[in-house]
């Protein structure tokens, strides 16, 4: 009894999910059927085109740009027999 009315709601379950599924290709089949008839696509992707910020350094296509946290020299310590190391000053323990 219990199986006979499990098996009948799985059944109307999947028959829902088939009916959405056909209903949800019906309605993308029109969409694109739509885009295509008006043209959207072409527009959208001209559109992207426009966009494209142009280069900020014109005519050094291929090159590398300046990234200043990369190009920042590290300073090293040079050896000077009149000053101490830092960890011989004072304040160090």
């Amino acid at each position: 009894m219990w199986e006979e009315e499990e098996e009948e709601e799985e059944e109307e379950e999947e028959e829902e999910e088939e009916e959405e599924e056909e209903a949800n290709d019906k309605a993308n089949r029109y969409i694109a059927q739509y885009i295509l008839q008006t043209g959207l696509l072409e527009q959208s992707r001209q559109v992207e085109l426009d966009t494209v910020p142009k280069d900020p350094y014109p005519g050094q296509e291929g090159t590398r740009r300046p990234q200043n946290h990369r190009n920042r020299r590290r300073r090293h310590w040079v050896e000077d027999p009149n000053t101490p190391k830092p960890s011989q000053r004072k304040g160090y323990a």
